[in-house]
């Protein structure tokens, strides 16, 4: 499978070193197919994401969130929820009324509300997202963060807070980011664990 991220493939960074709470699972530059296999199978309770310059290859689209199972295939089931709320600024002033909402969807959209991603090196997408028990059978894997970028076209910053739950008792070992259409051009995501070990 050309392109698949995982912890055997090409990256930089120490993995399992401890860095003030943080222990670093993944460190990637080289994106291929968004998808990152068993990142979430480290022992802990909660994954910090972080995304920097995330650049589609075609232009002005939303971005996506999907989970993976622990045998790494892509969650799809109807059971994706979220709340997002955001503001965005620009030369005739500021709007804090952006919202976007899916009940019993097939993936998150983790695209700041009202906007879409543009394809150019200055208009790629950043966010720290945190994942809350993956691993659990018994309690619903829940993601929440901070989204940032410039328009598509550039004629605004935007920035949402964006909440989710997978409504359903799936385990979790992974996640898939990609775009509406095309693919990835280029970015950085690295992960971390944290916290408690994983509830049952």
């Amino acid at each position: 499978m050309s392109g698949i991220i995982n912890q055997t493939g090409s990256r930089s960074g120490t993995i399992g070193r401890t860095e003030g709470g943080f222990t670093k699972m993944l460190a990637q530059s080289s994106l291929g197919t968004g998808e990152f296999y068993q990142v979430f199978t480290g022992g802990f309770g909660q994954y910090h994401v972080v995304i920097s310059n995330l650049t589609p290859t075609t232009d002005d689209v939303a971005f996506y969130l999907r989970l993976l199972n622990t045998a790494d295939g892509v969650i799809s089931t109807s059971d994706y929820r979220q709340s997002t709320g955001g503001s965005y600024n620009n030369s005739g002033g500021t709007s804090n009324d952006q919202v976007r909402g899916l009940w019993n969807g097939s993936r998150w959209e983790i695209t700041p509300a009202g906007a879409n991603v543009g394809s150019g090196n200055d208009r790629g997408m950043h966010a720290t997202l945190t994942f809350y028990n993956p691993l659990s059978t018994k309690f619903y894997c829940y993601v929440s963060g901070l989204v940032v970028m410039m328009s598509q076209a550039g004629a605004s910053i935007r920035t949402s807070h964006f909440s989710g739950v997978y409504n359903s008792g799936t385990a979790a070992a992974g996640f898939k980011l990609y775009p509406s259409s095309g693919s990835l051009a280029q970015g950085q995501v690295s992960v971390y664990g944290m916290g408690l070990p994983d509830l049952a």
